[in-house]
């Protein structure tokens, strides 16, 4: 879906100068056919990350294209307490790509089968950077197209000419999804487009 909003027009009364227009162009694109994401949490000791690093690593699992997110080591208790363990407790969470939701049962049956103590979290969409990419330049084409058109139907009402002279994106926040995952349903790409009148 495309939608343009008129941001502001403002012309000058001076003949002498150009008038000028900016409008904002948005394209709306749709992500739900993207794989799904889940992600796996994991907290254990030593012996336990092993099994559940080799886990990520088997066959089972590597259908669902594992990508380690985050990994921390700590140490329950206060220092001055001679009673605290001394051994690390290991927290770990992988990010998993899923194309059908039956996939989620599937991982919980294999993570139940290991005995491993983990959790499952359902997690947006993945996407990969090449597939970003894509999407970003297809969106912001679209959105700039959509601007120039409305540009120049308004300036053909009037019977000037349009020149774009400046361009901006804007919103790009979501350029840049963490760890490949939107949270989303949709990407929104907007762009300002300036353009003299004359």
């Amino acid at each position: 879906m495309l939608s343009l909003t008129l941001s502001s027009c403002n012309f000058e009364s001076n003949r002498s100068h150009d008038s000028s227009i900016e409008l904002i162009g948005a394209h709306t694109i749709s992500l739900t056919e993207l794989p799904s994401a889940v992600s796996i949490g994991f907290n254990g000791d030593k012996k336990q990350k092993e099994e559940f690093e080799k886990l990520m690593n088997s066959t089972e699992m590597t259908a669902f294209s594992p990508q380690k997110a985050n990994e921390n080591y700590y140490r329950e208790g206060m220092y001055d307490q001679p009673s605290s363990p001394k051994a690390f407790t290991y927290s770990i969470t992988y990010n998993l790509s899923i194309s059908d939701p039956k996939d989620k049962d599937r991982i919980a049956d294999v993570l139940a089968e290991s005995d491993i103590p983990a959790s499952i979290n359902s997690n947006g969409y993945y996407i990969s950077s090449e597939k970003n990419n894509e999407i970003q330049a297809k969106a912001f084409q679209m959105a700039l197209v959509q601007a120039e058109g409305r540009i120049k139907a308004y300036a053909d009402s009037l019977n000037l000419i349009s020149e774009v002279i400046e361009v901006e994106e804007i919103d790009d926040y979501q350029l840049f999804p963490q760890n490949g995952l939107f949270y989303g349903t949709e990407l929104i790409k907007k762009v300002r487009v300036k353009a003299l009148l004359y």
